[in-house]
């Protein structure tokens, strides 16, 4: 955990007594409360950790239907799961999702070393978090989908670095150099990828050879859609559905 995650624990435990003695509750039950409170909020993170662990895992495979998974009760079904409610017998539709589940929780419990918050009446409290976890979900991932793609982009060429070198080099011919190897390892390689994202066509022989890295490595985001989706207004930036 770093400095930030402990500010905002340290933050939430402190808005929380002082909204508990705003109410005059007693010590005794207090404590209880705001044991829970940090206990849910732990769980709703985790939740939403977990639900991107498994969705980039599962995008790796070309079968997998994501539209499946992106809903709330699936949602639901992963904050169950990090409190042990689960146990109960289910639909054939709800085993799917438990059998996915199960593949990951081993393994992001042990990397993010998650304990167990054992909440009590879970299938009541995931209900209200989880429709906090759609919304930002929808917020954060589906509205601003171009610029977390943008992001991605420039990240795998290298943009900011090789722009960087760029403005530390003197005008003269080492700069006109580097900046004709800026335009044809960057620039056009990340206008070219943006091209082909938004009219889908990702296999263009006359791609160059880093937009061709670039889109082999975005696959399993680009396979989650449908071949026949359509980005809104035909921009990757307006993208909300």
């Amino acid at each position: 955990m770093n400095n930030t995650d402990e500010d905002d624990d340290v933050a939430k435990r402190h808005v929380n007594n002082v909204l508990l003695t705003a109410v005059s509750w007693r010590d005794c039950f207090s404590k209880q409360l705001n044991k829970r409170v940090m206990n849910v909020n732990l769980t709703t993170t985790a939740t939403y950790m977990l639900l991107k662990w498994i969705f980039i895992g599962e995008l790796r495979k070309p079968d997998f239907k994501i539209e499946e998974f992106i809903m709330q009760n699936f949602f639901s079904e992963v904050f169950k799961y990090l409190c042990h409610h689960n146990k109960q017998s289910v639909g054939s539709d709800t085993q799917l999702w438990h059998n996915v589940i199960e593949s990951y929780l081993g393994e992001f419990k042990e990397a993010v070393r998650f304990g167990d918050p054992l909440l009590k009446n879970a299938t009541v409290v995931a209900d209200y978090e989880v429709r906090m976890i759609i919304t930002a979900y929808t917020n954060s991932i589906v509205q601003h989908f171009g610029e977390h793609l943008n992001h991605a982009v420039s990240c795998i060429l290298g943009k900011k670095q090789m722009e960087q070198q760029l403005c530390n080099i003197p005008p003269g011919p080492e700069h006109d150099e580097f900046r004709h190897h800026c335009r044809e390892e960057v620039w056009i390689p990340a206008k070219q990828v943006k091209e082909a994202f938004v009219q889908r066509n990702y296999s263009d022989s006359t791609l160059c050879a880093r937009a061709q890295y670039v889109l082999h490595l975005l696959a399993p985001v680009l396979d989650a859609y449908n071949a026949d989706y359509k980005f809104a207004e035909d921009s990757r930036f307006l993208d909300v559905t």
